[in-house]
């Protein structure tokens, strides 16, 4: 058995039950081309203009970024962990203004806060500060979601810094679950 990604780990505790199908795969294929978006601007490269549901989004991220991104680490790297057994694709480590240490940050287009977000994010922050070949000197010191807003305002920023390891230990509960039942 290959190691599973964070977010195979969680999804037996994300319940998309009530949501149509294809309203899922319509959002799947939105938050996809936002992703390669931001990758592609936090990269430097030019980004084309995207459709009238995901160009708002990607604006919200725009504006966050200018106001708090002052060096970019890591975009959408795949990191492995064989010290636990997963691997992950963090969107991003980045230092912002003013801090020395590094952020793990997730895009995120839902408008309401996941439960699996934190366990999600905190998987990233090991995977970023163990297995992400930082520059020396360099270690996570906050994790965060950044909530993209569907109407292009600035993106919030949702800090996990403070339950980081409240959230990695129940990643670990999950992913021994996981392993134990597949």
């Amino acid at each position: 058995m290959s190691n599973p990604s964070s977010t195979t780990v969680l999804n037996p505790y994300t319940d998309f039950s009530r949501i149509h199908p294809e309203v899922l795969r319509h959002a799947a294929e939105r938050g996809s081309k936002i992703h390669s978006a931001i990758a592609s601007h936090l990269l430097g490269l030019w980004v084309m203009p995207l459709d009238d549901e995901a160009q708002p989004r990607f604006d919200s991220f725009r504006r966050w970024a200018d106001l708090m991104v002052d060096r970019v680490l890591i975009v959408e790297k795949e990191l492995s962990c064989d010290c636990f057994g997963y691997h992950g694709h963090p969107d991003a480590a980045l230092i912002l203004k003013g801090e020395k240490g590094a952020t793990v940050a997730d895009w995120k287009s839902p408008i309401i806060e996941s439960k699996t977000w934190k366990g999600q994010i905190s998987s990233y922050w090991h995977l970023v500060d163990k297995h992400g070949d930082l520059p020396e000197g360099i270690k996570v010191t906050r994790c965060c979601a950044i909530m993209l807003h569907p109407e292009g305002k600035t993106a919030k920023m949702v800090d996990y810094t403070d339950t980081y390891h409240q959230y990695f230990a129940a990643f670990l509960g999950a992913l021994t679950a996981y392993k134990h039942f597949k």
